[in-house]
């Protein structure tokens, strides 16, 4: 589609954090409709800046942070309270169940801090399934739908869900929602066609969650499910600025690369080794510093298991909270380690860190 993009009655041109650069978001008049805002926009090669730091929760309100807990999902502030969804899994790769607040200790910059907050109840969940729709992915397309649509099937009644797909361009075809129809809609919606911005997929992903709604105090889990057939190939950022946007929403990113059996024969082994330590090393990158999981099935016969390990893997985190013992707000990026002392066997895995950037603000 060449030229601008027209903005239908339906919808207003709105300004964005760039300077010159606009997308349509739709009109508040009118009855409510479902999703509410974003559905079908077409965003070509627009960054986004203002994201969500997924991870720190700072609502301003009571004067007190809750003490060590396992049942609510709701609390106040007015300090910084960071939050870390926390996978434990043991030396075989299963999850851990049955840990307690104690059995965790948070270190920050290396200093031991006190874990405030803990929730081992299944918190809601709001994903984005980011699926590559660019013409190589032909002939894979359909497997890729029918394991997309399996973990649309695992969601809980409070969990939210968004698809949004890329191929040059990146469109947001389901806004966040709780109900399964629409998504199963989007997910089949896939047409192909162009080639795979890629990065700028995963950049409009973690947007997604900025404007998402959430009650005060609300604690919601995030995750971007990613799922690609190669390297970017229409991006206007590079794997650097991907990384430290990556890290200041906060949010994990899972991705799962595939390449049919049909395309591996296809290739040489001197370029599949090229794929698997470019791209592969990226989002291996990307996974290990959101604390997700990268997976690179074999066979595209495998895509609904290891979608069905990561709905796993979301159900059965952790939720550890805690206030930094240095308040200070330099805007530093903070390193973030999990240990579990009572458990030598166990393996947590969590984000890298946050930026320090202090309560009721966003991080830059």
């Amino acid at each position: 589609m060449a030229g601008a993009q027209r903005c239908p009655d339906t919808c207003r041109m709105a300004p964005t954090d760039i300077p010159g650069t606009r997308i349509a978001v739709p009109r508040v008049d009118g009855p409510p409709r479902v999703p509410r805002w974003k559905e079908n926009v077409v965003v070509r090669r627009v960054l986004f800046v203002s994201l969500w730091l997924g991870g720190t929760l700072a609502a301003a309100a009571q004067d007190q942070v809750p003490p060590l807990a396992g049942a609510s999902t709701t609390f106040r502030s007015t300090v910084e309270v960071v939050t870390l969804n926390v996978t434990v899994t043991d030396i075989e790769g299963r999850q851990v169940a049955g840990l307690k607040g104690d059995d965790f200790e948070v270190l920050e910059d290396g200093v031991r801090q006190e874990v405030r907050f803990f929730n081992a109840i299944n918190i809601p969940l709001d994903v984005v399934l980011l699926i590559d729709t660019s013409s190589s992915m032909r002939g894979k397309i359909e497997m890729v739908q029918a394991a997309a649509r399996e973990f649309v099937k695992k969601l809980r009644p409070s969990d939210r869900g968004a698809v949004v797909t890329f191929n040059s361009a990146v469109r947001v075809v389901q806004s966040f929602t709780e109900d399964a129809a629409l998504l199963d809609g989007a997910i089949n919606s896939a047409r192909l066609g162009g080639g795979t911005a890629l990065y700028t997929g995963i950049y409009v992903s973690l947007d997604h969650f900025s404007r998402l709604a959430r009650r005060e105090g609300e604690l919601r889990k995030s995750a971007v499910v990613l799922l690609s057939d190669g390297e970017d190939t229409g991006s206007l950022i590079g794997e650097e600025d991907l990384l430290e946007r990556a890290r200041r929403a906060g949010v994990p990113i899972y991705p799962i690369s595939v390449i049919s059996e049909s395309d591996r024969n296809a290739l040489t082994l001197a370029n599949q080794q090229r794929m698997r330590t470019g791209a592969d090393f990226t989002l291996r990158t990307l996974a290990r510093e959101t604390g997700a999981t990268a997976f690179f099935p074999m066979k595209l016969a495998d895509l609904a298991g290891v979608y069905g390990q990561i709905a796993g893997e979301l159900a059965a985190q952790y939720s550890v909270g805690y206030v930094p013992s240095a308040p200070t707000a330099n805007g530093a990026f903070r390193r973030i380690l999990v240990r579990i002392p009572t458990r030598p066997d166990a393996k947590p895995r969590t984000r890298a860190g946050y930026y320090a950037t202090g309560p009721g603000r966003a991080a830059r």
